[in-house]
């Protein structure tokens, strides 16, 4: 046994271990993958206990490990014969659980065997350095264990093949040719050789074909989502590595202390061979060395990975929030793009089997799109289409034509309301599974607001059909007004009504989540209080907002006028947001000593003041510094917000006091988390209608200057 059949050994050890974690991780729950990672640990402990089986010593110790092989593989063909009765699906058969007990009878009872003289009397080492094994009456059992499951499992797979189309066809087919290659291979290493030719000299090897069952069986189970065990992939290379390593260190440390210890003991490479795998299995259940290298890959390898639920509250607050199908399909698309990372993509909207109408961004040109046959092919399914899981032909080529890579049916219950086609993604990666899932959540939602923006188009369509008409049908249009006026009336009251309601529980639960954190908890759980703390403040102040522009829109807010020393309500804001600023190491300050006294609404002007500083820290980069500024002009006392942000880009300053507007510059690059687009809105209203005016002056790269001014 030389160097070359050692390194065999361990690089098939470690190819059997890294698929074991890759087809297990890929979904833990599911009969097939446990019964395949089952078999890559079979193969995995069987290359071990068959060197040691072959390495030269004594018959006894030789003996004792060839019983061990004998054991080790004892669940081999009942696994793969289970294996081949399920095979790809995620449920073992119901209606055949006898069938199953049965099969692991047979393979314990194999097991007891073969750790018995009645598997192998015993072996004799012959000049060669191989041996020669006297068989017992239990390899009769062994080898109807062994080959008849096998065996059958085949002639079983093959009735399943043939029966089989598409997918499932495909996953079948990977799974029978790499157990029939391993059958083929181990038979002519391990049984043909020594048997008809007394040579032991390859003996080594046969664990090693092996891989092809368990690495096309693992490829077969991967294949149409291989992007979403990318992660798995490299977690597990990264991991092997470590704990290769650290299998080393732990069997050099066992020698050097033996060596201290015991001077004279002789020390044999066989040792090291049984330890090894011992530190193996030590530092897979070593639980802190599995989060470190998580958090390492993480932080290496998947920075740019987006969050699904913050992609999903976006698109939900755009969906609700826009009522014009033409603003609603352009701002759905753009960002959808943004978040996930597309290139380009557009919708169909459909009325029946034809287009009605299309939208589309990121292409320079109108696309060219899909003919009624491509469309209907599109929507036969209940499913996304993806491009690289079409069978080759004419859609496939179709998809090629249009730049398209995927194709997600928006449709409700009843009836398909259109289709949304994407393009490639900007990193050159597939759509991942995470992809699809957060596409499957937002097509149908998708569906609901374009079928509302429908029906707003044509009311708004027959608002205007009264309005030209109006000589002809006076008391229609009038009745239709107040029909509106009446649906407008109960759209406020129901913001206002819902808001209030949500804010109620939502405050019961910010306390609660307020006072579990101040409770010790582990870190994991004090990590998931922290998220859901951090949400209920984003819920609270979007319904807050929400609130306030239902009343002002409405008319219904009002502004109790008190007289009260603005120089020290900005002080005490400031105080409040000092901790925030401290966090970001921004520098908060007031240039003014005077005290200015002011006739107004005083908790509408600390809520304003609120606002602009709380923005202008959220958008200055760390190390800042943010000031305030008041001085008396004419009848007026004007508030200044100084920033050292980034600046906002002159032609986005009407967008910044908008309703919902989001800008494409501060809030991606400096912002933590994206905000609703409504605080700025509110603070100018609130301001206009105290008296005042509520500008912005910014430069980019210098910084950013909110100004108010208010009546004394």
């Amino acid at each position: 046994m030389g160097i070359g059949a050692v390194s065999t050994v361990i690089l098939t050890f470690l190819a059997n271990s890294f698929l074991l974690l890759v087809v297990f991780r890929n979904n833990p729950k599911s009969w097939t993958n446990r019964l395949v990672a089952s078999l890559a640990l079979i193969f995995a402990l069987w290359t071990v206990g068959n060197l040691l089986a072959l390495w030269p010593g004594e018959e006894l110790v030789r003996l004792f490990w060839v019983r061990v092989v004998m054991l080790i593989t004892a669940p081999m063909g009942g696994v793969t014969f289970l294996l081949a009765q399920i095979f790809p699906d995620s449920e073992l058969p119901s209606g055949k659980k006898y069938l199953t007990w049965f099969v692991c009878f047979i393979m314990v009872a194999t097991g007891i065997f073969a750790l018995s003289p009645w598997m192998f009397v015993s072996l004799n080492n012959t000049a060669n350095g191989g041996f020669d094994l006297t068989p017992g009456p239990a390899m009769i059992l062994f080898a109807i264990n062994h080959m008849g499951f096998t065996t059958i499992g085949c002639v079983l797979l093959v009735r399943k093949l043939l029966q089989s189309r598409g997918k499932v066809r495909f996953q079948r087919m990977f799974f029978i040719t790499g157990t029939i290659l391993t059958l083929i291979l181990i038979t002519l290493s391990n049984f043909v050789a020594v048997v008809f030719f007394g040579s032991m000299q390859y003996t080594f090897i046969g664990p090693t074909f092996t891989l092809f069952q368990v690495g096309l069986t693992t490829y077969a189970i991967v294949r149409h989502r291989l992007f979403d065990v990318r992660q798995y992939v490299i977690r597990a290379v990264v991991y092997t590595l470590f704990i290769f390593l650290l299998g080393l260190v732990f069997a050099f440390s066992f020698f050097y202390l033996r060596s201290v210890v015991f001077p004279s003991a002789v020390v044999d490479l066989r040792d090291s061979i049984i330890f090894v795998p011992l530190a193996l299995g030590l530092a897979l259940i070593f639980h802190p060395l599995r989060i470190r290298v998580d958090k390492l890959t993480d932080h290496i390898f998947f920075q740019h990975r987006y969050d699904p639920s913050q992609v999903l509250y976006d698109m939900a607050l755009i969906m609700a929030s826009t009522l014009r199908l033409d603003d609603l399909a352009h701002y759905f698309l753009r960002e959808l793009l943004s978040e996930i990372g597309i290139e380009r993509g557009f919708i169909l909207i459909l009325d029946g089997d034809t287009i009605s109408s299309s939208f589309h961004e990121g292409f320079t040109d109108t696309p060219p799109y899909p003919t009624k046959e491509d469309l209907a092919l599109c929507v036969s399914g209940r499913g996304i289409v993806l491009y690289e899981e079409l069978p080759e032909g004419r859609l496939k080529e179709r998809f090629f034509e249009l730049r398209v890579y995927a194709a997600i049916p928006i449709r409700t219950r009843k009836e398909h309301v259109g289709v949304l086609f994407l393009g490639e993604k900007k990193s050159g990666d597939p759509y991942s599974g995470e992809d699809i899932r957060v596409l499957d959540i937002v097509a149908p939602e998708a569906a609901l607001a374009i079928q509302n923006a429908l029906a707003y188009e044509k009311i708004s369509l027959f608002n205007e059909t009264l309005k030209s008409e109006i000589s002809k049908a006076t008391e229609e249009l009038k009745h239709a007004n107040e029909h509106l006026l009446e649906l407008d009336k109960l759209k406020d009251e129901f913001v206002s009504i819902a808001s209030h309601e949500l804010r109620t529980p939502l405050t019961a639960i910010k306390g609660f989540l307020s006072l579990e954190l101040d409770k010790k908890l582990p870190k994991e759980s004090k990590d998931h209080l922290v998220r859901a703390y951090s949400g209920v403040e984003r819920m609270i102040g979007l319904t807050n907002d929400m609130l306030d522009v239902s009343r002002i829109e409405s008319g219904r807010i009002e502004l109790v006028k008190d007289v009260f020393n603005i120089t020290a309500l900005t002080r005490e804001v400031l105080e409040d947001m000092m901790a925030k600023a401290t966090l970001k190491k921004i520098r908060l300050s007031i240039n003014t000593k005077a005290p200015y006294i002011l006739t107004s609404d005083k908790n509408k002007i600390q809520q304003v003041l609120i606002n602009l500083i709380d923005n202008a820290i959220k958008f200055t980069p760390e190390k800042g510094t943010v000031s305030l500024s008041l001085k008396k002009k004419n009848n007026f006392i004007e508030v200044s917000v100084t920033d050292t942000g980034i600046g906002i880009v002159k032609d986005q300053f009407e967008k910044a006091f908008s309703k919902f507007g989001r800008l494409d510059t501060s809030a991606t690059k400096i912002g933590q988390t994206a905000g609703t687009g409504l605080g700025l809105y509110v603070c100018r209203k609130l301001v206009e209608l105290s008296g005042g005016k509520l500008s912005l002056e910014s430069k980019i790269g210098v910084g950013s200057v909110f100004r108010f001014t208010l009546p004394v």
